[in-house]
């Protein structure tokens, strides 16, 4: 998935996808902006720093 804000873009990568509401996989940030908790319409309940500009997140 692809979110805009401002003028950058967040990109959501799913690693997992269940069928009603439960999620996790990678965002890439090109700011390196940490995502807020409802980004990508989303509620991650686990937002972790990979690396530079990536974070893994999950909503169980």
């Amino acid at each position: 998935m692809i979110e805009k804000n401002n003028d950058d873009y967040t990109i959501f990568f799913f690693t997992f996808r269940g069928i009603s509401d439960n999620f996790s996989g990678f965002v890439y940030s090109p700011n390196d902006q940490r995502p807020s908790k409802h980004d990508f319409s989303g509620d991650f309940k686990e937002i972790k720093r990979l690396d530079k500009n990536w974070f893994w997140v999950g909503s169980y």
